[in-house]
């Protein structure tokens, strides 16, 4: 049996080159085209994308759509960052067999109370997506919005601050959540028409908040 595989990463030399600007200016790395690194990949080959490290800071959000056995490495403290609060920072659409490994995302200046805008990862239309060590903090509404998903994993992430909820799921199957830190969330779950989730090994602290206010005051 033969197994192609199709590795994407930023050269040596664009890596050093990089880091050169950077030293002239902060913001050096904030221009790099994400999404490029992405869209140059095939989409009919096993393959891997690396985010070169870093704090990449994108007018719009990243967008991972017909995509097949494609893994986003992210290397620890690598920050991706979106500059309009009503994006979504990264989104997965019609895809199978995506992982997200590593990185921290968030909105440049995220809203302090839900207004509608936009998530942090928002999967729809998907099957075998996988989530591990990631930062979800503080940048969206929803940390991960699930819409239409068959196989979806989060792992080992910290899911913390957002506005309305951690977890937002509609008609989403073969959901697992394990060794994740959800916390000072203004909900920690919404969900419907969910079939079959797993949950161990999290730590669920400090959420709620949004939701306490009652719609109807009781009594006279």
């Amino acid at each position: 049996m033969t197994i192609k595989m199709t590795i994407v990463v930023l050269g040596l030399c664009g890596v050093l080159a990089a880091c050169n600007m950077r030293a002239s200016s902060p913001n050096a790395l904030d221009n790099m085209d994400l999404q490029a690194l992405i869209d140059q990949v095939p989409v009919d080959k096993e393959s891997v994308v690396i985010i070169p490290a870093g704090r990449h800071v994108l007018k719009k959000g990243l967008r991972i759509e017909n995509r097949r056995d494609l893994l986003l490495m992210v290397p620890a403290g690598a920050e991706i960052l979106v500059d309009d609060v009503d994006a979504n920072v990264v989104e997965i659409v019609n895809c199978s067999g995506v992982t997200i490994d590593g990185g921290a995302f968030q909105h440049i200046k995220p809203l302090s109370s839900y207004e509608c805008h936009g998530s942090v990862l928002n999967i729809r239309d998907s099957q075998k997506i996988v989530v591990r060590h990631a930062i979800l903090n503080g940048c969206g509404a929803i940390g991960v919005d699930g819409g239409n998903v068959n196989g979806l994993t989060i792992q080992s992430c910290a899911i913390t601050n957002n506005t309305f909820n951690a977890i937002y799921l509609n008609n989403c199957q073969e959901v697992r959540l394990w060794d994740n830190i959800i916390e000072n969330n203004a909900n920690m779950l919404q969900a419907y028409k969910l079939d079959d989730i797993e949950a161990s090994g999290n730590l669920i602290r400090n959420n709620g908040g949004y939701w306490r206010k009652p719609a109807v005051r009781s009594g006279p």
